[in-house]
């Protein structure tokens, strides 16, 4: 592994969302990698986990992310308190399209991130928090 960064928000709420993004994409910009389609579907994962939180009670807990890079992927971890998705939520993803969705108010986010990683997996953590796990090739530059 050439990299692994832990990162949380120092603050909770939208404000906490938005400098947790702004310090993953520093992070993987310090490290010579830049994909945008990445950083979005982060940003989707961010959204689910801040969600999730919310309706479970603890708003107030900050986000946090684990970023690796290795020479060939990068992985981002995102966990959360809430139930996680659901058992068949493959199943789910492989029967949608973006039309299904498009006029939906909730429901493309996971879309999203399956079709913007080479692969997304969600699962609990070593505490037991709901994670979402994304995979993605590396693009570097400079």
């Amino acid at each position: 592994m050439l990299y692994e960064l832990q990162l949380s928000a120092p603050v909770s709420g939208i404000d906490g969302l938005e400098r947790l993004e702004q310090a993953c994409e520093d992070a993987l910009l310090a490290w010579g990698v830049v994909n945008p389609a990445f950083l979005f579907a982060l940003h989707e994962a961010l959204v689910n986990a801040f969600e999730a939180n919310c309706r479970c009670g603890q708003a107030d807990e900050p986000l946090s992310a684990t970023l690796r890079l290795d020479k060939e992927q990068l992985t981002a971890e995102i966990p959360d308190r809430g139930p996680g998705l659901p058992p068949n939520w493959r199943e789910i993803c492989l029967n949608q399209t973006m039309q299904d969705l498009l006029w939906e108010e909730r429901g493309r986010g996971i879309l999203f991130m399956q079709n913007l990683c080479q692969e997304i997996d969600s699962g609990a953590d070593r505490t037991g928090r709901h994670i979402m796990i994304l995979k993605a090739g590396i693009k570097k530059h400079g």
